[in-house]
């Protein structure tokens, strides 16, 4: 009998420890999709990673968001982190084995990223070829800006110097008419 109790209290601790635990994950499901929603894509990233402790096979939506968000990262800096990109491609692999994934509302949204996914370098060493080109037309291009800007202020003195000097003269040819 007091095996039967201890039984059904374990199992009822059980559950409410899963229930709770539950909650937690709508919780923070919850505030991943508010930090998504205001394109804080590292804190989205941060908040999946917590609910991803909870799953052996987390669910396409959860999947869905974090495919979107490290995108997100990769557009605003494609030549920064190779290593992401690939995770991203791999989760997206994952992503569409799934074939709950069609019923995800964010399914389009992924499978467009996936497309450009595919722009990218597919290996480490073209990478950093396109990167180190990159780098070098960047570096061109602040050159370039720096000496125009250079050139800029050295036309800007010359014409001060010039409207001075024409100053200068016609108030010399003033007192001499006088």
């Amino acid at each position: 009998m007091k095996k039967i109790a201890a039984l059904t209290l374990l199992l009822f601790l059980l559950f409410q420890t899963s229930f709770a635990q539950k909650k937690d994950v709508q919780k923070v499901f919850k505030e991943a999709s508010e930090s998504f929603e205001s394109q804080d894509y590292e804190t989205t990233l941060q908040k999946i990673k917590e609910i991803k402790m909870e799953y052996k096979n987390p669910p396409p939506r959860l999947l869905s968001m974090e495919i979107l968000s490290k995108s997100e990262i990769i557009k605003q800096n494609p030549f920064s982190n190779y290593e992401l990109i690939a995770e991203t491609r791999k989760l997206t692999n994952t992503y569409f084995k799934n074939p709950n994934s069609k019923k995800d509302p964010d399914y389009n949204s992924v499978l467009l990223e996936n497309k450009i996914l595919n722009i990218y370098p597919k290996d480490l060493a073209t990478f950093n070829t396109l990167k180190e080109s990159k780098l070098k037309e960047e570096a061109i291009a602040k050159e370039q800006q720096e000496k125009a800007a250079a050139e800029a202020i050295v036309r800007r003195e010359k014409e001060a110097i010039e409207a001075k000097a024409k100053q200068e003269r016609d108030a010399i040819a003033t007192k001499e008419r006088l």
